[in-house]
């Protein structure tokens, strides 16, 4: 499936991933972030390995949201 993620970084310009749960949005982020990362050697033998020539290193912001409470408290007045 690397082939894909290939794809999905050389074409088109935006998008918007929604899976269910459990269903590997974080291994796709993980991917994603080691490809931009250039980290050629985690994709040893697989298809991207053969379709990408250049493996040029990007600036990776990786926001985590299940680290913090997001709920909304009310102020009591």
């Amino acid at each position: 499936k690397t082939d894909m993620i290939y794809n999905l970084t050389h074409e088109g310009s935006i998008y918007f991933l929604s899976r269910p749960r459990r269903f590997g949005k974080s291994l796709l982020v993980s991917t994603l972030k080691n490809y931009f990362l250039g980290r050629k050697e985690l994709f040893k033998g697989l298809k991207i390995d053969a379709m990408e020539k250049d493996w040029k290193v990007y600036p990776v912001f990786h926001i985590d949201f299940n680290s913090t409470n997001f709920t909304i408290q009310r102020a009591l007045w």
